[in-house]
């Protein structure tokens, strides 16, 4: 009997421990509520624009910058992490040999506040008209110290 409740113990304290780990899993996932407060918006360093059509060659001139947060009073915060995705469409043949414009999407999580020197390289070689630029889940501190998530950017190449 004493050693039927020491597994019944047992197991409970391995469920009780497999349910602490997935909600702080849980919890560290952006919720769909930070989205929607979201304080604050991201540029990509000096460039002006978060949204929108953008030239290639005017994108690739600021790609190297760091990421940064503007409030509404126009303070600058640096940001801690973000993620990366990128659309690129291209041009394929079916089995028949008819033509396919095929979109593949790239995603890329990040620590800091700048791209990888790896995509950095890629997106230099890979942009092109029709593609699709996303940084999403910006995640910053602001004035307070307090962790916010900032709106975020979406750029799509233009000729």
């Amino acid at each position: 009997m004493k050693q039927r409740v020491l597994q019944q113990l047992r197991v409970f304290m391995i469920g009780a421990a497999a349910l602490a780990v997935a909600a702080t899993a849980i919890s560290q996932q952006p919720k769909a509520e930070e989205h929607q407060r979201a304080k604050g918006q991201a540029y990509i360093g000096q460039f002006k624009s978060f949204y929108g059509a953008v030239k290639a060659d005017s994108l690739r001139a600021y790609l190297g910058q760091s990421l940064i947060v503007k409030d509404s009073a126009g303070r600058s915060f640096p940001v801690s992490k973000f993620d990366l995705g990128y659309k690129e469409l291209g041009l394929f043949e079916d089995s028949t040999g008819k033509p396919l414009i095929l979109a593949e999407l790239y995603t890329q999580p990040y620590s800091g506040d700048h791209l990888d020197s790896l995509w950095l390289k890629n997106l230099d070689e890979r942009l092109g008209y029709g593609d699709t630029l996303f940084l999403d889940n910006i995640y910053y501190k602001d004035a307070k110290g307090v962790r916010q998530v900032s709106k975020p950017v979406k750029l799509w190449i233009s000729k």
